[in-house]
């Protein structure tokens, strides 16, 4: 394969697995995507880690072009320029392309000891690298996502974790390219044994089920934009929507009614609320909290007291900005920097004890585990998606919500100041959910467990593959130490061999 074809093939890849993505929703690319990159992977001198780093990054390129492009239009919105809009999305495919030449490094130096099995589970530990990585954690565009449209092909996530199922993608395409690059059975056999963990989970899963009883949940969408909306008129009209809504909330009153991120902002608690409190029954929302420090935190008031939670993931650039004082005043926000929660991660005290999760936080797998480790048997998402109406991040956001409750074995209630609002089964399955940019009440009854939920040896795979993807780093490191005092004998032997040719 010469080299404008190992382009072709890469890019190739990079608009397959676009197509399984929103807007496109086209699943059946998923098992055959990476197959051309793949193939050139193998491809590839085994001796050569450049020639790896080349192919990933190019492959990490072409993904991020796509993946990232949501950024321009959000950004032009938001600073009301073109030229500004463009910086986020080539910082983003950058970033991306390097994650993914990181990656070609790793997997090149497994390939040069015939590791080639262990493919999939370095390509899980990228991901759990580029999500978690401090300062720049982003679990943007796990190849797994798109399985959310289906989730009947996701729950053996339940024991794997998106990671895991992503994984089990990668092996398929795997052994669909070594099978055409001629590999042996043997090898290419060995790519399925995570696509045979995932189908094993989903077969099993059931048995770690507990019984469930039934809750009521009313799900409140203002349709008012908090994001791009007048800040100045934002709380009269919040009070006016939510004075509509709520006279339409069912009776008897629901167990808890849930609405969205950003509605208030208490300098001191109790917060005050656009919406009389006595008239909402069990209520939980989210705003901020404080002045100096201030915290994104969601609010609960059971009728007689008030609790908070404060987020612990904030959005980089959005709430926050990392590398301060090396970075241009220009760049910092101009109301200051958010404080991430040093709280433990906890469930409100309340029946059903339920796990609140702040927008950005629902696309963590681990703070959500440990909602359910620690008590939930309900999950809430609270969000302002308003700032990606018109864009693809909105399906991805509404998307990570439905893996949180696949993972936890937890149902999930989802609301959004515009949307997406919905109610979610702890299998994935969308029970309800409200038109997008309409208001709306959504009453819904969910099966909570009776017991405990989360699987206690989720973390496992993760840990496992940051560890191989780690590991693959250092092994390229001695890959490139080994071919260059391989090189440096082939030099000292030429004199001689020199010598030789010219006696004879």
């Amino acid at each position: 394969m010469n080299r404008t074809q190992r382009i072709i093939a890469t890019l190739a890849s990079g608009g397959l697995v676009a197509l399984a993505f929103p807007p496109f929703g086209f699943l059946g690319a998923l098992p055959i995507a990476l197959v051309p990159w793949l193939w050139v992977m193998l491809t590839l001198d085994p001796k050569s880690i450049r020639a790896g780093w080349a192919a990933g990054y190019g492959f990490g390129f072409a993904f991020g072009a796509v993946q990232m492009f949501w950024t321009m239009p959000f950004v032009t919105k938001w600073t009301g320029s073109a030229a500004i809009g463009v910086v986020p999305w080539l910082i983003g495919m950058g970033m991306m392309a390097l994650w993914f030449g990181l990656l070609g490094v790793a997997m090149q130096a497994a390939r040069r000891r015939d590791w080639v099995w262990s493919w999939p589970i370095l390509w899980a530990g990228l991901e759990v690298a580029r999500s978690y990585a401090p300062a720049i954690a982003y679990p943007w565009g796990l190849l797994a996502t798109p399985l959310a449209a289906t989730p009947d092909l996701a729950r053996g996530a339940y024991f794997l974790s998106i990671f895991g199922m992503s994984a089990a993608l990668v092996g398929i395409n795997l052994a669909i390219a070594q099978a055409f690059s001629g590999a042996k059975p043997k090898q290419w056999a060995l790519a399925l044994v995570m696509p045979g963990l995932a189908i094993l989970g989903y077969i099993v899963r059931p048995l770690f089920m507990p019984p469930t009883q039934p809750v009521r949940v009313a799900l409140i969408q203002p349709a008012e934009d908090l994001a791009f909306g007048d800040p100045k008129t934002e709380p009269k009209r919040l009070w006016d929507k939510f004075n509509l809504l709520l006279p339409t909330l069912p009776r008897p009153s629901a167990d808890l009614v849930l609405m969205p991120e950003g509605i208030t902002h208490a300098r001191t608690m109790p917060p005050v609320p656009p919406f009389p409190v006595g008239n909402a029954g069990h209520v939980m929302f989210g705003g901020q909290r404080g002045d100096v420090p201030r915290y994104q935190s969601s609010f609960f008031f059971d009728g007689q007291r008030w609790q908070y939670r404060d987020k612990t993931r904030l959005v980089i650039f959005g709430e926050y900005v990392p590398f301060r004082n090396l970075l241009p005043a220009s760049l910092n926000l101009p109301s200051g920097d958010l404080i991430e929660s040093r709280e433990p991660i906890r469930p409100y005290e309340m029946d059903p004890p339920t796990g609140p999760l702040l927008c950005f936080e629902a696309l963590f797998p681990d703070i959500a585990w440990q909602q359910a480790s620690s008590g939930a048997r309900l999950l809430a998402v609270m969000s302002i998606d308003d700032w990606f109406l018109g864009t693809n991040a909105m399906e991805q956001l509404r998307m990570a919500s439905i893996w949180r409750a696949i993972e936890t074995g937890l149902p999930v209630a989802r609301v959004g100041s515009m949307g997406y609002t919905m109610a979610i089964r702890r299998d994935g399955v969308v029970v309800d959910q409200a038109p997008l940019g309409t208001p709306a009440v959504v009453p819904v009854e969910l099966s909570t467990p009776t017991a405990p939920a989360a699987f206690p040896l989720f973390p496992a795979f993760p840990v496992i593959a940051l560890a191989a993807w780690i590991g693959g780093l250092i092994l390229a490191g001695v890959t490139r130490a080994e071919a260059r005092s391989e090189g440096g004998r082939t030099k000292r032997k030429s004199p001689s061999k020199r010598r030789a040719n010219k006696s004879s």
